[in-house]
Parts: structure tokens; sequence; C-alpha cells
């Protein structure tokens, strides 16, 4: 059983074929780059993956380059594509909003006693058959110090 809803990328890639992202305008990297080297600025290239399209981009790449480039057997991951909507269930992956996390538990404070700002939370709960089952909870929460960057943020587990 899934905890989030599974992303269908068979079903985005055909929203999404290989050939959306060809950019035949584009000149080569170099005038004499072959039209088959992959430096060839005309062909797609994966990116930070901020919504479908981007993780379809990357997963074509990879489907168009796999044998070509004989890598090593691959590592299972898991990934996840942001929505905008709150999640089904107030424990599953998200950016702001109210953390999932025991009501009587203390706020997180800063070093000036002040309350740290919640900013992320990552549910480990449908990553178990591919991490280490001592996770010391299935969400991992995340906090803000403060508006410095440079301060570390505030970590949490929840189960």
């Amino acid at each position: 059983m899934s905890h989030h809803p599974v992303f269908d990328i068979e079903k985005w890639k055909k929203v999404f074929p290989y050939s959306s992202f060809e950019r035949p305008d584009r000149p080569r990297h170099f005038d004499t780059t072959d039209p088959d080297d992959p430096l060839d600025r005309r062909k797609p290239v994966g990116t930070a993956v901020s919504c479908p399209s981007h993780l379809c981009c990357l997963e074509l790449v990879r489907d168009q380059y796999r044998d070509e480039l004989n890598q090593r057997p691959s590592v299972p991951v898991d990934q996840f594509v942001w929505s905008v909507a709150e999640p089904e269930k107030p424990y599953l992956t998200k950016l702001g909003g109210v953390p999932h996390r025991e009501s009587k538990k203390r706020w997180p404070m800063n070093r000036d006693g002040q309350p740290c700002t919640f900013v992320a939370q990552f549910c480990f709960a449908d990553s178990r058959d591919i991490i280490s089952t001592k996770l010391r909870g299935d969400v991992l929460l995340m906090f803000l110090p403060g508006p410095d960057p440079a301060e570390e943020p505030v970590f949490e587990w929840s189960s």
C-alpha cells in the first residue's frame, strides 16, 4: 500500500514525449559537433525537477542513453513531484502548512528563545523498502531558526 499518490510516469511520457524537449532551432554546441554527440545543445537535457514535464524530460533522456552509457547498476530511489494542493493525509511530504507532529510536543526554538519556522516535511513511509529501517520516525520535519541562511536548520522526527 502506498501512502503518497503514485506518479504515473508512463502516462506523463505520452503527454510530454521526447520530441517535445528537442530544440532543433538551437545551434550545436560547436559548429563541428557531431549531431549524435550528447553535448549537442539541441538535444534535451535533465534539469532541476519542479513539475511533471521536468521529470519526464529527465526520465526520457535516461531512457534514450541508458544502453549507450553502459552505466553501473542503478540504485533505487523514490521521487516526488511537488503539488500546490494540500496532501490527502496530513503526514505526507509537503512544503509549509501545519506540520504533522504531536500537539503536546514543545515547538522548536532558536538560540534566542524565538519559535522556529516550519518549512517542510518529508514522509519516508513509502521508502522503507529502499532505506534503512533504523530511522527515528516516518516523517522528517524541517524548521528554520531565523532569517539568517547560514544558520543550520532544525530537524525533528515524527511517527
